[in-house]
């Protein structure tokens, strides 16, 4: 197809998220150049990571707050109460929780409406790696004072701690390792909560 609409992609995502099976769908972009005709492809749904152990037959976990702070507790132990601090402000103050469903690894999405109805800017995990989701953000939502909230974002991270940051118009998520997460605490949970409440 030569575009697709931002309630297809979300289709592709959840089903891609939440079931056994794949569905890419293929956007495709034409140029004309001289005697040459040149067709630029891009793959949606090849984003999603899974963690479905097919061999076991089970199907995969529904997360939720009860069984996300009981793996957090379980494998963080010292860390364990900052990153539950860290979900009871984002659930505060999210719109919506989107809960996870890994087999082995919690995880949420907290939604904000004034950023996107439907994509959430991160996902944080039980283990403590957070994945940035900023480019989804940037693709549909062509808001100019949100493409400043992110970069002013990015800006501030890769100012204030040691974490590497990729170009985000080129790259589809980035991801701050638990390590980072921890060892950078205080001013993560600072620029996070400055990037939702401006």
């Amino acid at each position: 197809m030569d575009s697709m609409d931002e309630r297809l992609r979300d289709l592709i995502l959840y089903v891609n998220q939440n079931s056994y099976f794949d569905i890419y769908a293929v956007q495709l972009k034409y140029y004309k150049f001289e005697q040459y005709k040149i067709m630029v492809p891009k793959i949606f749904g090849v984003e999603v990571k899974k963690n479905i152990i097919s061999s076991s037959g089970s199907l995969r976990k529904k997360w939720d707050e009860y069984s996300f702070i009981n793996e957090v507790k379980k494998e963080l132990k010292n860390n364990a109460d900052k990153l539950i601090k860290f979900y009871e402000y984002l659930k505060h103050e999210a719109d919506k929780i989107r809960w996870g469903t890994g087999y082995t690894i919690g995880s949420f999405s907290p939604i904000f409406y004034k950023i996107h109805k439907s994509v959430a800017p991160f996902t944080i995990y039980s283990n403590g790696k957070i994945s940035l989701k900023l480019s989804w953000i940037l693709r549909e939502n062509k808001d100019e004072q949100v493409k400043y909230k992110i970069d002013n974002f990015i800006h501030k991270v890769r100012k204030k701690t040691n974490i590497k940051i990729s170009n985000i118009y080129t790259k589809e998520t980035d991801i701050i390792s638990p390590q980072e997460f921890f060892d950078n605490y205080d001013i993560i949970f600072e620029l996070i909560r400055d990037f939702i409440k401006s």
